[in-house]
């Protein structure tokens, strides 16, 4: 039974082209920071669950009054975060580098707001 991604592939060609651009910048001398790319994609698979739990734990200590909305804006921040880390190689690899790099730029901003709302717990009546 055919798949409905071949008859869209075959009005499109869009998954073969994608195929044939991963295929061509794996064997291009730019592999080597795929490689680097893909490894920082598993660590970031394994570590961001780790980094979110030590935060987690200590929002009551840091905030306090405030531990509720920490919790919330921790969550959705870092959940942003870990969305566009994960999307950054993907769109790379697709040979969608304009996007990845916004991916790329949104997950660095999110960084930002968070080490901001825990440098000054204050800022946190901002969000």
């Amino acid at each position: 039974m055919p798949r409905a991604s071949d008859a869209v592939d075959s009005l499109t060609h869009t998954f073969s082209m994608d195929r044939a651009y991963c295929d061509a910048l794996l064997n291009s001398g730019n592999a080597d920071m795929v490689a680097e790319l893909l490894i920082s994609h598993q660590w970031a698979n394994s570590a961001l669950p780790a980094c979110y739990s030590g935060l987690a734990a200590t929002v009551e200590k840091r905030f306090g009054l405030r531990a509720e909305k920490a919790r919330f804006w921790n969550l959705i921040l870092f959940d942003g975060v870990n969305r566009d880390l994960r999307l950054m190689p993907y769109l790379v690899l697709r040979g969608i580098d304009s996007e990845a790099s916004a991916a790329l730029r949104r997950a660095l901003e999110h960084v930002g707001v968070l080490t901001h709302i825990w440098a000054y717990p204050g800022k946190l009546d901002a969000l």
